[in-house]
């Protein structure tokens, strides 16, 4: 064909809106006006979708650095076809560089089937809520695979995800300067949500049986809602993924006021007589270019008009706002994932020695405790090697993430709750994940994130990547997750999964009785290695752990310092499972 045909059949294409191009959906009425989506075919049955839905006003002029703001209504029909914008961030490599970023990105997602739009049965679905992770400096929920119709499928469901503020535009706070108050980014998940519970119906969603979930950050945002009185009657369940906060509230304020200041002092708006005008008026890619990424991201404010309270006190006296379900967990080895950061961290050595692993554990145990710590996780001082530390740290990482986990059930079953917790912890790897993803040359185990692949169905959406093992325990996660979302129950099973695999066993869990007395269970083959270790870490060492008996933690860090702030990264050896990891 000739070059010029082709080239205006090209230029054709490119004008012809892009509503022509795919099938739209009957129209959604909305309280901000009707929407359509587009309509696509997965496993025999049509799914619809509906990309870029605005739940909030654009967080920009005056509205950058306040709180979220519903959208206004419309009477014109929205096509909800295509991504929205992600947020404006520090721009990274792990972007999808075809997807626009912009400050105008408070957007939502919504996945349900024909049947269920339509109302054929006259059943309204149950809704999972799903908020996104990044160490809230990077992400979106169009971001793969979180749009999984896959997940909506199979379970029948209505599946929401939705972007919220990040980095400086979303956390930027500091105790000092009440204009800058931080969690911006959770009240715009909250009014995400509060848009969900006044809409979903119109999806075939049942606004009263919503569950959100989320992993690491988002999981932790997760328990943030769970505390929240602000989310009070929003959702009946949740279930926080490889995010567990550990006691560390006054810490992380203290960083995001540093981190502040940072972004202050580098935009020459620390001397302005009205600092939050000054802040205003800086163009946004500019901005995000003074965020102190690898010295200091921003995060979760505590003790603030969203989170109330300490996470002491919410976490370890179950002081919940929202007595909802629960059913949290992570997997084996969730920090192996930090660790494909040690060849850009100069403050990580890449040969580590033995004495470094007894620095790392006296940062997060006391004194008493850490010859025990070593003898039990980096064996032989005279035999280990830098493989066998870096393995043992993870492990001790994940264990304090387990056993506060645990703690926590324990003592909610204790006190006896109207909503109940159950406890999770994944024990096998997919043939293909986000160790692979990092470049690790070593294999650490079950990594962070690598729940996400079997949650959202991605060994069958990338069938030629996975085995049949893994496409089988994709499918029992999803009914696992799917049946919490409808009953707020467990439906653990005595699987085994056949094929190379870290356990034949590939969820340990826990469901704490009533007394407080342990249930912990692995299935119908009990991984013996996993409940020595963890009954060894629950006996001997949580009660060694910083900030688990005495709070607060008085130890303040010296970040502004440069030489002094390397010795100190080891602190956060705990919150490398929640994606705290600050450098």
């Amino acid at each position: 064909m000739n070059s010029s045909i082709i080239l205006c059949i090209f230029c054709i294409l490119c004008v012809i809106p892009a509503s022509y191009l795919v099938t739209l959906t009957p129209k959604a009425t909305t309280t901000e006006g009707p929407v359509v989506g587009f309509v696509d075919q997965v496993q025999g049955r049509k799914v619809y979708n509906f990309y870029g839905i605005p739940y909030a006003k654009p967080p920009v002029g005056q509205l950058r650095f306040a709180k979220t703001v519903a959208v206004e209504a419309r009477k014109d029909v929205y096509e909800a076809i295509s991504y929205s914008s992600d947020c404006y961030h520090f721009v990274d490599d792990l972007r999808d560089i075809n997807i626009p970023i912009s400050e105008d990105c408070l957007y939502l997602n919504i996945i349900t089937t024909e049947d269920a739009f339509m109302g054929k049965d006259k059943a309204k679905r149950h809704v999972m809520f799903y908020i996104h992770g990044g160490g809230f400096t990077r992400g979106s929920g169009t971001q793969y695979p979180f749009l999984s119709q896959t997940l909506v499928s199979t379970q029948d469901i209505v599946l929401v995800t939705h972007n919220y503020r990040l980095d400086v535009f979303g956390f930027i706070y500091h105790e000092k300067m009440p204009e800058f108050r931080g969690n911006y980014g959770l009240w715009d998940q909250n009014m995400a949500l509060r848009w969900v519970k006044n809409n979903i119906a119109h999806f075939g969603g049942d606004p009263n049986q919503i569950t959100i979930f989320g992993e690491s950050v988002g999981g932790l945002s997760t328990f943030m809602h769970i505390a929240s009185p602000y989310a009070s009657g929003l959702f009946n369940r949740a279930i926080p993924m490889s995010a567990v906060p550990l006691l560390l509230e006054d810490e992380a304020n203290y960083r995001t006021s540093l981190s502040s200041e940072i972004v202050l002092k580098r935009s020459g708006c620390m001397d302005a007589k009205d600092k939050l005008i000054c802040l205003r008026s800086i163009p946004a890619e500019q901005l995000a270019l003074m965020v102190p990424l690898r010295e200091l991201p921003f995060g979760v404010v505590y003790n603030s008009e969203y989170v109330p309270v300490k996470e002491s006190q919410l976490f370890l006296n179950g002081s919940y706002s929202n007595d909802v379900d629960v059913m949290v967990g992570l997997a084996e080895e969730d920090a192996s994932f930090f660790f494909s950061y040690i060849s850009v961290v100069p403050y990580i050595k890449q040969n580590l020695t033995y004495r470094d692993g007894l620095q790392v554990i006296g940062l997060s145990f006391k004194p008493e405790a850490v010859n025990q710590v070593a003898q039990w996780y980096l064996g032989d001082p005279k035999k280990v090697s830098s493989y066998d530390i870096q393995q043992g740290l993870i492990q001790i990482a994940n264990d304090i993430s387990f056993g506060v986990a645990y703690e926590v059930a324990r003592r909610n079953a204790v006190q006896q709750r109207v909503g109940k917790t159950y406890g999770w912890l994944l024990t096998r790897a997919p043939k293909v994940n986000f160790q692979v993803m990092c470049f690790l040359d070593k294999d650490f185990g079950v990594c962070h994130e690598d729940i996400l692949i079997y949650v959202f169905g991605v060994p069958f959406d990338k069938a030629g990547f996975y085995k049949d093992s893994d496409r089988l325990l994709s499918a029992q996660l999803m009914d696992v997750w799917g049946n919490f979302a409808k009953t707020g129950k467990t439906l653990w099973a005595p699987w085994k999964v056949s094929g190379n695999g870290n356990s034949d066993t590939p969820l340990a869990y826990f469901e704490p009785s009533k007394d407080g007395k342990s249930s912990f269970e692995i299935g119908q083959n009990p991984a013996k290695r996993i409940i020595e270790r963890f009954d060894f870490f629950k006996k001997n060492l949580l009660p060694k752990l910083f900030g688990f008996d005495k709070y607060p933690i008085q130890q303040q860090i010296p970040i502004d310092k440069k030489s002094d702030r390397r010795k100190y990264w080891p602190i956060y050896l705990p919150y490398l499972t929640t994606e705290h990891f600050y450098y």
